[in-house]
Formats: structure tokens, sequence, C-alpha cells
């Protein structure tokens, strides 16, 4: 039998919250892999592209449970996309955003390391773990992850075609390191980094 995303309602079955959320991954996966025929590549894109559409599902619930500050909610879907693919960026960069808003800075930093050993230079990422190392007084970890961001960014800094993404992720990074220095009294340094902006 080939497999067909039309026979599964996974919207709703995903929706349906109440119903063994634990279990959903694990479920809609056996029931993907079991059903296509392996011999026939059609058949196995069709259930790549099934697959990576349940992903994408999975990652818009979580991040609209996490805008809405439901933080446990948000991490069972982040969970359950690295059940399925455990080398997910996107959910293992937005679960360790999870986890730092719910204090939890161990996992957090965790994840977050765990996405940057994925693709070392995510320029989102490594802006939020700066910030986060910021916030928690580390500032030569900050320092370097904002250099890192502010390097790659000076590249694109004179293509005019720049997104606002990253002229706003630029003068976040920039902010940052002002305010490193100034935490370092390192005052001229502020000075030359608010300058840039």
């Amino acid at each position: 039998m080939t497999f067909s995303i039309d026979n599964y309602d996974i919207f709703n079955y995903i929706n349906n919250v109440q119903e063994d959320e634990i279990n959903l991954g694990a479920l809609l996966c056996f029931k993907i892999a079991s059903e296509f025929n392996h011999s026939n590549a059609e058949s196995l894109v069709h259930s790549n592209n099934a697959l990576q559409n349940l992903i994408n599902t999975l990652l818009f619930h979580g991040e609209s449970f996490y805008l809405l500050k439901q933080y446990d909610k948000a991490l069972l879907y982040y969970d359950k996309v690295l059940e399925i693919d455990p080398f997910n960026l996107i959910a293992s960069s937005f679960r360790g955003r999870v986890y730092y808003s719910l204090g939890q800075y161990y996992k957090a930093f965790f994840d977050l390391n765990k996405a940057l050993d994925i693709n070392p230079i995510y320029m989102a990422i490594l802006l939020y773990r700066g910030e986060a190392y910021f916030n928690h007084g580390h500032y030569d970890k900050a320092f370097s992850d904002l250099e890192i961001v502010l390097e790659q960014y000076d590249e694109d800094l004179y293509n005019l075609g720049m997104s606002l993404e990253i002229k706003s992720n630029y003068t976040n990074a920039l902010i940052l390191q002002a305010k490193i220095c100034f935490n370092l009294e390192k005052y001229s340094d502020t000075i030359q980094f608010l300058s840039k902006i």
C-alpha cells in the first residue's frame, strides 16, 4: 500500500491535545514508515514530504505555545520534533529558548550549544546565546559569540539588499557588545561600538 498523507487528518490529530500527545510523534512516524512502498522512490519522496510537513506543523505549534508563554506545552512539541529528528536545528534552538524562559539554564545552554554544533554560524542562535551569556555575566563568552555575528554581518553590511532582520541582528549585537564594554568599565570601547549603530 502506498502511503498518502491524505489518509490522515494530521492537523486535527495534533490539535486534539488531550489525546495521548506524548505518543504523537512516534505513532505518526510509525504510520508513515510502515505504510509506504520501500521499493518505490516516488513513495519515499512522498513520505519524506509528509514527515517534513509533520515536523513543520509541530514546530509551528511549539512556537505558538512559546509566544503564549505556555512553555510546558511548547516543550512537548519541540521534544516530539527531536524524537523524530534528533538533529533538527530549529527544534534544538527553540527548545533552548523555552528552557531559558523557564529558568532551566543548563538545559538551555545544552540545546543552544547542540544547535550550534549542527550549524556553527547560525546567526540568530549565536545572537541569542550571546545575550543569554551576557545576562549571566559571562561577558567573554558573550563577546565571542557576538564577534562571530558581527564578522558575518560585516560582509553583508554594504549589500543594498540586506534584510531588515540582518540589520536588526547587527544592531542588537553592537548594542550588547557596548553593554559588555560598559559593564567592564571599558568606556572608550563602549563609545566605539555605539558609534557603529
